[in-house]
């Protein structure tokens, strides 16, 4: 997980990266929270875990790395 935040006199906002979407949190001051959306990172239709994705298509046994 990923994240970043900034902050000022009059609030901070923050946010967390996870598989296909983020989640921003927007704070008052004095603490009070003011926002919690989920933000869609990938588009419909697209795979949210490329490297699980590939993988899906193939035969077990080609899609499991020996060893």
């Amino acid at each position: 997980m990923i994240g970043n935040s900034t902050s000022n006199n009059s609030g901070s906002i923050e946010y967390r990266n996870h598989d296909g979407w983020a989640v921003l949190v927007t704070m008052a001051r004095e603490g009070t929270l003011l926002d919690r959306p989920r933000v869609e990172l990938v588009g419909e239709g697209l795979p949210k875990l490329l490297h699980h994705n590939e993988g899906q298509a193939l035969p077990l046994d080609e899609a499991v790395p020996e060893g």
